[in-house]
């Protein structure tokens, strides 16, 4: 086989267990924050290998043995790291974790055996092996988002996340920032997506495009409502509540009212 091959293949096979790492350390800890530097010191190996592979071709051998243990001492510490010690919940996450870690382990035995019995039989075998262990783990994710969903609509927002978010919404009137998506939202409050969905969903019965566009109309409604806002010009009233276009805004204004803004306001005036 070309070196380049060689090296190709060991880069691959050497990044299996930093990021399988990755993955259970910040799923588990449900991690908004950006991701620490002092962990790009997991690549140091795959990057010292590929270096040494490049240059000298004797270390081909010693390198491929080192990724098979540097991924057994990977999953080892994973295992009790993040498997074990959660084994007595009974969710539908660990249940996808397990899949992923015994994914990892099959594959891991296979490298084991090519390894040690170096041949080009084994060596096919070990590839269909391969295939069918990765095709049986997409085959339960496929069927698995559902049972994910009810996994975390199970989790309840604690008391002091449902007063971060409503105060954030209602006091703090963040959604006047114009663009503000759920992801800028959730860093800026610093709790999950899905917790934010929950909580918004249980107090507003609606998804959290809908409740932005809700609370920003109604801001502009209080505003037509008053006489003295006749001469101002409603685009503007529609800007300084967040909404970045004019079509956006009578979407979500007729959407809500029934009524494009200037009817609204000279039925209010009327009426008033």
């Amino acid at each position: 086989m070309p070196t380049i091959g060689i090296i190709i293949g060991f880069l691959g096979f050497s990044t299996f267990g930093p990021l399988a790492y990755w993955y259970f350390k910040f799923d588990s800890k449900q991690n908004t924050k950006d991701f620490p530097k002092t962990e790009y010191l997991h690549l140091v190996f795959p990057i010292i290998g590929c270096l040494l592979m490049t240059f000298s071709e004797k270390y081909d051998n010693e390198m491929y043995l080192a990724c098979n243990i540097s991924l057994t001492v990977y999953l080892t510490y994973i295992y009790f790291r993040f498997i074990f010690k959660r084994r007595t919940m009974n969710s539908h996450l660990l249940k996808l974790d397990k899949a992923i870690f015994i994914t990892m382990s099959l594959l891991l035995f296979v490298f084991l055996i090519q390894y040690f019995v170096a041949t080009i039989q084994l060596y096919v075998i070990g590839t269909g092996l391969s295939s069918l262990i990765i095709s049986g783990l997409f085959i339960y994710m496929v069927k698995y988002p559902p049972n994910l969903m009810k996994a975390i609509h199970k989790t309840k927002p604690k008391p002091e996340q449902i007063h971060t978010i409503i105060e954030a919404l209602e006091v703090k009137k963040m959604y006047h920032k114009q663009g503000i998506s759920l992801t800028e939202f959730s860093k800026t409050i610093n709790i999950p997506k899905y917790i934010i969905s929950i909580t918004i969903k249980d107090r507003y019965l609606k998804s959290f495009p809908e409740v932005i566009n809700h609370m920003r109309i109604e801001d502009i409604i209080k505003k037509l409502k008053n006489p003295d806002s006749v001469n101002i010009k409603i685009e503007e009233l529609a800007f300084d509540v967040g909404f970045n276009s004019t079509s956006s805004f009578y979407t979500a204004f007729k959407k809500e009212t029934s009524m494009t803004p200037r009817e609204f306001q000279k039925t209010s005036i009327l009426n008033h």
